[in-house]
């Protein structure tokens, strides 16, 4: 979908309209894309332009101002990769012991174990007990490679027991073995990224993404705050989720909900049409094509960028609901930003809010 070649060129045109400060997390590079074998050994894809396509990218990403993060998944192995001894290193489950599998989540059954008509889709779970293998080889091995860092696909928020019958392992005793595996990486001299971090990854981490704009939306919940963002900001660099799936009528309000949570917005892009993977087990990534996404990708990062960068490096000391639909986000450099989500004016603290925008004051 996006030769090395290709990527540059997007990284290259969006550096044109100023977006300098790119933080790219680069899928599918390796081992045969991004449903990759297991990464107990690394080889760059070649038709997307291999190991010197690959450097040179993480060049130009690094001369527009930018990181690059290869993306890796080490805790689930596709079932594309058949030579992975599934039946042998997989997580197992009680009783019976049957191999923990997953995949996507079927709408009729609400169940995450279907292929949605792909094989690919479906993967099992690498025991704890043979994880640090996978993670040593790879560490090895990347030292080779002249990228800015290593993207965790699913090491920083995934926790799996094992209860094979014998050497049972539960969820603590594999955060102690995740945990390793992050030292062991860290050791590299490559800056971690991580998807959706839980807590015990913040440390290792030095970019987050999917970090979530809003709750669960269950019943009992009277309104969102963004816990997970005001106890990072300041210390991590982080994204919301993927934008290329946001209704294009909600825009305004998820770019205040960016300005709230001080977040970074985040998109995927593919070089080449997203309908071509229209048959493929990568569909859900339908709406991804650059040419379709980069105006409204500029537009949101520059109303982004224009409200946080006063607040760039400094953490948040105060979130307040206020009337009328207003928040209220205090950093501890004495920025203020006031969001109004209503459809009217509003005025707080002797101070006007236009509908559905911002103000800023102490910067």
């Amino acid at each position: 979908m996006t030769t090395f070649d290709e990527a540059e060129e997007m990284s290259n045109s969006l550096k044109q309209y100023g977006i300098t400060n790119q933080v790219v997390n680069l899928q599918g590079w390796f081992n045969g894309g991004y449903y990759h074998d297991a990464a107990d050994h690394i080889r760059v894809m070649g038709k997307l332009g291999g190991k010197s396509g690959l450097e040179s990218l993480n060049k130009t990403i690094a001369n527009n101002g930018g990181r690059m993060y290869a993306d890796v998944a080490f805790q689930e192995v596709s079932f594309a990769d058949d030579t992975f001894p599934y039946s042998q290193e997989g997580a197992r489950y009680y009783g019976a012991g049957y191999v923990a599998t997953f995949g996507q989540i079927n709408p009729t059954t609400l169940r995450n174990t279907s292929g949605l008509g792909y094989d690919e889709n479906r993967y099992n779970l690498i025991s704890p007990k043979f994880l640090p293998r996978y993670v040593t080889a790879f560490s090895k091995k990347i030292k080779k490679y002249d990228v800015y860092g290593i993207s965790l696909r699913d090491l920083g928020n995934v926790l799996t027991s094992d209860k094979k019958r014998t050497n049972q392992i539960n969820r603590e005793q594999a955060l102690d073995v995740v945990l390793a595996q992050f030292d062991q990486l860290n050791g590299t001299g490559k800056k971690l990224m991580t998807n959706d971090a839980n807590s015990y990854a913040f440390a290792y981490s030095s970019d987050i993404i999917n970090t979530p704009l809003a709750g669960s939306q269950v019943a009992i919940t009277d309104t969102d705050i963004p816990l997970y963002q005001m106890i990072l900001h300041g210390y991590i660099s982080y994204s919301s989720d993927v934008l290329n799936f946001e209704n294009e009528d909600d825009m305004d309000k998820v770019t205040l909900q960016l300005i709230e949570a001080g977040a970074s917005p985040h998109y995927i892009f593919t070089w080449d049409n997203s309908s071509d993977m229209k048959l493929t087990a990568l569909n859900r990534f339908y709406t991804t094509t650059f040419a379709n996404w980069e105006q409204q990708a500029i537009d949101v990062y520059n109303t982004v960028n224009e409200a946080l960068a006063p607040v760039t490096g400094s953490a948040i000391v105060g979130h307040e609901i206020l009337d009328g639909d207003v928040r209220k986000v205090t950093y501890e450099n004495g920025v203020v930003i006031y969001l109004n989500y209503s459809e009217t004016d509003q005025k707080v603290d002797g101070i006007e809010i236009p509908a559905m925008s911002y103000r800023l004051e102490g910067k």
